[in-house]
Parts: structure tokens; C-alpha cells; sequence
């Protein structure tokens, strides 16, 4: 823990790492997770910028690993 009580991020991923492999979902890993958020809203059409400033990336070559998944303007248009 942190001086103020709080929990570092290691501490959240152990537990987490625990309860995956109980419940038998130990693929489950807290990078999988961040990523399928960040393409799954890539896939749905939201701002590279903006999941940028969501997932917490300094730099936006990081996050532009999944622009790819982005719709096309025309793709969104026939929605």
C-alpha cells in the first residue's frame, strides 16, 4: 500500500491474477483487458485522441496501434 492507504497498481493486477485463475479465467490478463477497451472503441468509431487520454498512453504512437481498427467515415455514414 501507499502511505496514504491506497493500493498500487500491482496490488490491484495480484488480485486480480487470483480471483481469474479461481473462477478458471486465468487467460484473463489486465493487458488483455486494457486492450480489447481500446479496440473495441476504436472498432465503434471513438477519437484516437480520446482513448489516448482514457488509457493513460503519454505518447499517441502508442495508442495508434489500433487506428487501424477505426470505421471508416463511409462505414459510419451507413450505420
Amino acid at each position: 500500500k501507499g502511505g496514504d492507504g491506497t493500493k498500487y497498481r500491482t496490488d490491484f493486477r495480484q488480485t486480480m491474477d487470483r480471483v481469474a485463475e479461481r473462477v478458471g479465467l486465468d487467460w484473463v490478463t489486465m493487458h488483455k483487458l486494457r486492450h480489447t477497451f481500446a479496440s473495441q472503441h476504436a472498432i465503434g468509431g471513438v477519437s484516437i485522441y480520446k482513448i489516448k487520454q482514457w488509457m493513460g498512453h503519454a505518447d499517441i504512437a502508442t495508442t495508434e496501434s489500433y487506428a487501424h481498427l477505426s470505421p471508416d467515415d463511409e462505414d459510419i455514414d451507413t450505420f
